[in-house]
């Protein structure tokens, strides 16, 4: 397992259902067949100056950001927060990743988690904005996360330790 090049750049971009598109720079951290580890620094975040970890699989029915503190804190690496957003159409290219938001989020925060959205997600199948298969597709994500978001968690914690990213 190596650590990819940090001069590396990847954009994800995030595809809204109403067809706006948000476009973020990241730092490649890790890639591997159909999965890929980018870093967004946010300094200015509502916890402060925050490392936050985006998370792609291509076969999987969400994308996580794992955000912890930065390594210029005492507390380097210690879990701020950590979100899944409900995705499909997953893409990981060399220079970009791509997936449609489906509005759902799991937040998990101090160890417990909640769900944001759901009314957004209630209105969205309401409109037609949220096919039936979408919506099915949500149901299936969020049991999935109900059940292994703390395995998932753990996982990308190993990883990100394993690539020096996180103090053992």
């Amino acid at each position: 397992m190596t650590e990819a090049d940090p001069s590396q750049t990847v954009t994800e971009v995030k595809r809204h259902l109403d067809g706006r598109e948000e476009r973020f720079e990241t730092e490649l951290v890790y890639r591997a067949r159909g999965a890929l580890v980018v870093l967004y620094r946010m300094p200015d975040s509502p916890w402060g100056p925050v490392d936050s970890y985006g998370c792609y699989w291509a076969d999987r029915t969400y994308v996580c950001y794992h955000m912890v503190r930065p390594d210029t804190a005492l507390d380097v690496g210690r879990e701020i927060v950590t979100r899944f957003d409900v995705a499909r159409d997953i893409e990981i290219t060399d220079g970009e990743v791509r997936f449609r938001d489906l509005l759902l989020d799991l937040v998990v925060e101090g160890g417990v988690p909640r769900w944001e959205d759901e009314d957004e997600v209630t209105e969205a199948v309401e409109s037609g904005l949220l096919t039936s298969a979408d919506a099915a597709y949500v149901v299936r994500s969020r049991r999935t996360l109900e059940q292994g978001h703390g395995r998932i968690v753990r996982d990308i914690r190993w990883l990100l330790t394993r690539l020096g990213r996180l103090p053992a």
